[in-house]
């Protein structure tokens, strides 16, 4: 059993290769929990747009600039793993960053203030 998840990212980083390895950081905590499991087979994980593509379950994105959007199925508390992989990485985002993920009725938008993650909804 899943869920429809419609995902906007905005991602400006102060420091790409940061932000690559915060997200690679993230991916591998995360499997050594158990508590996600992500496609890494065959990704370069030294690579932003692979990185962003493993948290949208690999399915296919639009990307303009530093937007990244997707609509994908996944399981429920994917959304979860989407907003902590956020907050993950805010450390070394600019504050024109968000995600919002919008999972069947409901929505999460999250952005960065002042160099910290702000829940908006």
């Amino acid at each position: 059993m899943g869920t429809c998840y419609s995902v906007k990212l905005v991602l400006v980083t102060k420091d790409e290769e940061k932000t690559k390895e915060a997200m690679r950081n993230f991916i591998f905590a995360e499997l050594r929990k158990g508590t996600a499991v992500f496609d890494t087979i065959g990704k370069d994980l030294n690579n932003l747009e692979s990185l962003v593509k493993v948290f949208i379950t690999n399915n296919d994105y639009r990307r303009d600039g530093n937007t990244f959007t997707s609509c994908f199925d996944a399981s429920y508390g994917w959304k979860g793993i989407l907003l902590e992989m956020f907050s993950a990485i805010a450390p070394t985002l600019e504050d024109t960053s968000q995600i919002y993920v919008e999972p069947d009725k409901d929505y999460d938008l999250l952005k960065i203030v002042n160099g910290k993650v702000v829940v908006m909804h």
